[in-house]
């Protein structure tokens, strides 16, 4: 009898592929990060330019404080369980690695107050 040859589906397909594909991501979250004064400045620039075309806008300026206090509020109680609730099929079904996971998941919400 033959014996069955180990797969490893990374590897399997074709590495170089792969390799570009990393690479490639790699890349792109390197990009942003190394230019991130650069995207500050233009932020700031398209948002001076919107202001000064259109200078209705300034009348939104009273919902900048409600809706800054609003986004931790969001991200605790609507990302972060959401965020659970997408990840608690792949957990490990063993009840106190879950619980592990959730306290963490709950430390990292508790923290972005």
């Amino acid at each position: 009898m033959a014996a069955a040859k180990p797969t490893f589906e990374l590897f399997s397909r074709k590495p170089i592929a792969t390799a570009l594909h990393c690479m490639l991501l790699l890349a792109l979250r390197a990009t942003p990060e190394t230019r991130q004064i650069g995207i500050y400045f233009a932020a700031v620039v398209l948002a001076d330019i919107f202001a000064w075309r259109w200078p209705a806008s300034t009348g939104m300026a009273s919902a900048i404080d409600p809706l800054l206090a609003l986004m931790p509020l969001v991200t605790n109680f609507v990302a972060v369980p959401l965020l659970v609730a997408l990840l608690l099929p792949w957990m490990p079904q063993d009840p106190l690695l879950r619980v592990g996971v959730l306290l963490v998941l709950l430390t990292l919400a508790s923290t972005t107050l």
